[in-house]
């Protein structure tokens, strides 16, 4: 695997809708993630996106969380967590491969929102189920060469 880490997403629970209905072979929760998450993304990388209707995605199994309090906070799990699940990528290239080939993501920035969308993460709940956090998964550049982006400026 790629090095790898995590980023805090300004997402709440304004922005999705838990579905109660569960994936019954997977023990899933299906969520919506709502079309006003787009307008977390810098203004000019929202335009590729104004169009689309976001898949449903769906949250793994809850787990406990069982991290000493150092690793947690390295990990950007909030103190109050008791548990944490998966958010599996709601748009995924198979599930968007026109909208992948029409845009360069090279010249959009992978915010934390657009990362989690695209990669997954990692939603905490506190111990009444009430979302805390979700952090996405970032992969970190292995290339340190400039950019076709900024070596045509």
């Amino acid at each position: 695997l790629a090095p790898m880490r995590v980023q805090r997403t300004p997402i709440t629970k304004d922005y999705i809708e838990f579905n109660s209905v569960k994936d019954n072979q997977k023990q899933r929760q299906k969520i919506k993630f709502q079309s006003s998450i787009f307008n977390l993304l810098p203004e000019d990388d929202r335009i590729p996106f104004k169009t689309i209707e976001i898949p449903e995605s769906y949250l793994s199994v809850r787990r406990p969380v069982n991290l000493g309090a150092e690793v947690a906070a390295q990990l950007l799990v909030p103190a109050e967590s008791h548990h944490f699940a998966w958010c599996d990528p709601a748009l995924t290239r198979d599930k968007f491969a026109n909208l992948f080939t029409q845009i360069d993501l090279q010249y959009i920035t992978i915010t934390p929102v657009l990362a989690l969308l695209i990669h997954g993460g990692f939603a905490y709940f506190d111990g009444e189920n009430n979302l805390l956090a979700i952090n996405s998964i970032v992969g970190f550049a292995t290339d340190t060469s400039p950019s076709q982006k900024h070596s045509n400026e």
